[in-house]
């Protein structure tokens, strides 16, 4: 096993982050979608949950083009 200072750092910054508050929100609220630039941490999270996880930009254009069909 190799490890280094920067990398151990790098995963205490990540494990610490309040990541689980933005899901559990989603969840509670019984989101259908998530607007987050944390993909990487989130997206496969939220698809246990029924949650699909995107970029803010990406949410954007979908709510755009709802709103539009009305």
């Amino acid at each position: 096993m190799l490890v280094s200072v920067p990398l151990v750092l790098e995963y205490e910054a990540v494990l610490t982050r309040p990541d689980e508050m933005v899901l559990e929100t989603a969840v509670n609220g019984n989101a259908d979608d998530l607007a987050t630039f944390n993909l990487r941490h989130l997206r496969e999270a939220a698809a246990v949950f029924g949650i699909k996880a995107a970029v803010p930009g990406r949410s954007w254009q979908k709510i755009r083009s709802e709103y539009e069909k009305e």
